[in-house]
């Protein structure tokens, strides 16, 4: 699990570069992660991968090497191209980008779930790596 300063860098720059018209956002476990009553697209910001090592010339100095998922959810049905447009651009806020002391970099390319036949949307998961160095 990701450091909460981690989560509330990458959940503060995505609410200040997206715009929830186009797609609600949702963090994972949230009250509100129900899909959208009028079918609409949203996405599912998670943080499943973090690992932190201490610095050997350091005692109290630790980095923080992870992955943050945006999971986006489209109408099945209406192809490839507004999830790729969701993709892209998600990809541009935080590619190569440091924010509040988390160092971001190349963001995966789009890939579709493997089970995309079933259910009303059709899901693309972005995974962008990121770094954050603390002490305490």
């Amino acid at each position: 699990m990701a450091r909460k300063e981690v989560i509330d860098a990458v959940t503060a720059r995505l609410a200040a570069n997206w715009d929830e018209d186009d797609a609600a956002i949702y963090d994972a476990n949230s009250v509100e992660t129900t899909t959208p009553t009028e079918g609409g697209p949203f996405i599912v910001l998670q943080f499943p991968l973090a690992d932190t090592t201490r610095w050997p010339v350091n005692q109290r100095y630790y980095r923080e090497e992870g992955s943050f998922r945006l999971v986006i959810h489209t109408e099945r049905g209406s192809g490839t191209n507004v999830a790729n447009e969701f993709a892209d651009e998600l990809a541009d806020i935080f590619r190569d980008q440091t924010f509040a002391g988390v160092q971001c970099g190349v963001p995966s390319t789009p890939f579709f779930d493997d089970e995309n036949d079933r259910g009303l949307y059709f899901v693309t998961s972005l995974v962008v790596p990121y770094t954050f160095n603390y002490s305490d």
